[in-house]
């Protein structure tokens, strides 16, 4: 074997696959026989791995295990370069721990005897004198297998690829498409490694070796919500360039006009959710409609180690499936540096007697850090201990865990624990988070702190950010401005409503008759009317019509205009929505206040019975208290409109409210002085600024849309703008 291609007069490719079963204990997989023919096909193209039809060997549904182990030692004792071993099928594990590899005739009472244990294939293998053996297998439990063959211990020289290379579908459930789609479907693994041996990867060598392919097909599984794959390789077997690189090939495998020579569906972004390919004892995994369910046997041949199902959270079914037995999983063991802070860790929780079980995974990454699993008999979900960088552990119960899961579940990519991060550790000793807690304070996520909060109910979870205040502005700061009076003061609290779900979302006749009687009598329209009353007069904001701006099932907008004597717009209150679109992926709500012109309000004050005055600025109480008003029509009233529980939609990204002030003008050919803030608004209370007399000021809050304290944190709101805009020597007490 060269460092580039091996001897293929002296390689050999054994192909062994599934699909049917002759004890009803397994179901069938349909899906396997297309495993068998893609990767032949894969492994035979010239324009991949080039792999010769005749050094290949197809087994499909094998039975007799006897013969099966016997032609295997042949064929790798035959074998001196290159023995890959590739197995599609159903996978358990036995009473002493071992992987075993169903076969058509095998029993499930007695698997160990009439299945294939992978020992018995180890075997063959590490007496073959090929150069290089590659070990890929899709069955459950198959990463059983790496431990077994990473004890090949041979020396080699760094420019060489000799060893032992193990690929492996999943540690624990793999899956596989429902039974009734696998006709023209790949199980998910064998699929993503078809579809990325065909595509290649762009950027990448001219030819793939196995890490590059591994590091990809990883990525891919993960980005789909799919178990993640495992590799182990001795020496530098890693090394091996498995395949031409199909994305920087004249040529690929798909044929000419983009066909699929392969013939089947491969593209992962059609498949419907997977099912696992072999749930333990029996069992097909619940998982929603259209999955069937059936017992598990009563006979106890075969230990496959409990299946733990979860609860519904937030309309999706999470499956944990923890094995037992095997391999014996050290704490704080697979990814380095967390040896010593986990045991640690686990060591402070049994002096406490707080005993979470043992682990059942290695430490891996996830997430914003790192995450193990333990399984315990006391507990039917098991436990996670979990860990920021630089942080001590936290001990996590399953189903909390689950919940944490979900509670991301509507972010972009799938990649949820990294954007709600993990629950926040505490300085002085391990934390321990049990499955009756109520409340998790989270930190470490892309969405910055929040909390998972229980209903009082005790089923449902929700992610809700701590609010804190921020200077970003949001990208509807601006809807709906286009449209001006010649000079104006506008006050607007604007809403961004990023739900994962908000696709399906419209603006029934009915519920915007709801609203159409619920604005005269709101306090939206209570504040408006009040800034008049402290004026003296009784200018309600009583009549609400539609416009000025769109009304569609995807839009609303309605106003309450109050004028002078001669028909001037003197103030205005309106309130708006535009449910997602191709421009905006958010749900946007608006409620806000126009003062159009102060002479216009002067005369409808004095009309109405109002005592005349010079100066008619509103005071910065009068501000909180709008905002205050605002914020909460935004975000609870507005948003009610499509949805009858606010609180209970999933976040695709954390919910935002801009408070914003400007003084505004009409521009067009009439020339007008640029009004400012300080002419409709008395900041006085502020203190004075560095930054002179001003346009605009905004502040946003991060927050979920039911508080409360709204009047409190809106205060403290205002004075951190003020702040932010020059007024250094704002207080919350002054204003």
């Amino acid at each position: 074997m060269s460092a580039d291609l091996p001897d293929y007069s002296r390689s050999r490719a054994i192909l062994i696959g599934t699909s049917v079963y002759q004890d009803p204990h397994f179901r069938p997989l349909p899906a396997v026989a297309n495993n068998l023919r893609g990767m032949h096909e894969v492994l035979t193209d010239p324009a991949l791995c080039a792999w010769p039809a005749e050094r290949t060997t197809v087994l499909k549904d094998p039975s007799d295990v006897r013969k099966l182990v016997q032609r295997l030692r042949r064929l790798a004792q035959e074998t001196t370069d290159v023995l890959l071993v590739y197995f599609a099928g159903h996978g358990t594990i036995t009473r002493r721990g071992q992987l075993c590899m169903i076969l058509t005739d095998t029993e499930s009472a007695d698997a160990d005897i009439t299945g294939l244990e992978f020992e018995r294939v180890s075997e063959a293998l590490l007496d073959s004198p090929a150069q290089m053996k590659i070990v890929i297998l899709d069955c459950c439990y198959s990463g059983r297998a790496i431990e077994v063959l990473s004890g090949a211990d041979a020396i080699a020289d760094s420019t060489d690829t000799r060893g032992v290379y193990t690929l492996t579908a999943s540690d624990h459930t793999a899956h596989v498409v429902a039974l009734d789609q696998q006709a023209d479907a790949y199980t998910s693994f064998t699929g993503e490694l078809l579809d990325l041996l065909c595509t290649g990867i762009v950027g990448g060598p001219p030819k793939l070796m196995l890490n590059d392919i591994y590091l990809h097909l990883r990525h891919r599984l993960g980005a789909a919500g799919l178990p993640t794959p495992n590799q182990r390789g001795t020496d530098t077997a890693d090394r091996y360039p498995f395949t031409q690189n199909a994305a920087s090939a004249e040529t690929c495998a798909r044929g000419e006009e983009g066909t699929n020579t392969l013939d089947l569906p491969v593209d992962a972004q059609t498949r419907e959710p997977p099912s696992p390919i072999d749930p333990p004892g029996g069992e097909t995994a619940v998982g929603g409609a259209g999955r069937e369910e059936s017992k598990a046997p009563d006979s106890g041949g075969v230990a496959v180690g409990p299946m733990i199902m979860g609860q519904v959270l937030r309309g999706r079914d999470i499956t944990v499936t923890l094995p037992t037995g095997s391999r014996s999983y050290e704490i704080g063991g697979g990814e380095p540096g967390w040896r010593g802070p986990f045991q640690q860790a686990y060591n402070e929780l049994m002096n406490e007697t707080n005993w979470i079980g043992h682990p059942v995974t290695d430490a891996y990454v996830e997430g914003p850090g790192v995450v193990q699993r333990f399984e315990s008999h006391l507990s039917l979900f098991g436990w996670v201990l979990c860990a920021l960088p630089h942080q001590r552990p936290v001990a996590v119960a399953g189903e909390v865990w689950q919940a944490l899961e979900a509670a991301g579940g509507g972010v972009p990519g799938g990649d949820g624990l990294s954007a709600v991060g993990f629950p926040a550790p505490t300085s002085q000793t391990t934390r321990r988070i049990d499955a009756q807690a109520t409340r998790l304070d989270l930190t470490g996520g892309q969405w910055g702190k929040g909390l998972l909060l229980r209903d009082t109910d005790g089923e449902d979870w929700r992610w809700e950010p701590v609010a804190r205040f921020g200077m970003d502005m949001t990208r509807a700061a601006e809807y709906w401005t286009a449209d001006r009076a010649a000079q104006q003061l506008r006050m607007r609290a604007v809403a961004t409503l990023p739900w994962a779900d908000a696709g399906d979302l419209s603006v029934t006749s009915q519920r915007r008759l709801v609203l159409e009687q619920a604005l005269p009598i709101s306090k939206l329209a209570g504040v408006t009317t009040t800034l008049s009353r402290h004026r003296g007069a009784d200018l309600r904001a009583a009549e609400w019509n539609r416009g000025p701006n769109r009304n569609a099932l995807d839009a609303f907008s309605y106003s309450s205009v109050m004028t002078a004597p001669d028909g001037r717009t003197a103030l205005s209150a309106e309130v708006m929505m535009a449910l997602p679109s191709t421009m905006n992926s958010c749900v946007v709500t608006c409620a806000e206040v126009r003062i159009e012109d102060l002479t216009a309000w002067a005369d409808a004050l004095a009309a109405s019975g109002g005592t005349p005055r010079e100066d008619l600025r509103l005071s910065v109480q009068e501000m909180v208290e709008f905002f205050a008003v605002a914020w909460q029509t935004a975000t609870e009233v507005l948003a009610s409109v499509v949805t009858d529980n606010v609180s209970a939609m999933r976040w695709a990204d954390p919910p935002t409210v801009e408070l914003r002030l400007s003084a505004e003008r009409r521009y067009d050919t009439t020339p007008q002085p640029q009004p400012m803030l300080d002419d409709y608004i008395d900041m006085s209370p502020f203190g004075s600024s560095d930054r002179g007399q001003l346009r605009q000021m905004a502040v946003t809050i991060t927050a979920p849309p039911r508080l409360d304290r709204r009047q409190d944190l809106t205060r403290q709101a205002m004075v951190y703008m003020a702040q932010q805009f020059g007024f250094l020597d704002v207080t919350e007490e002054g204003l």
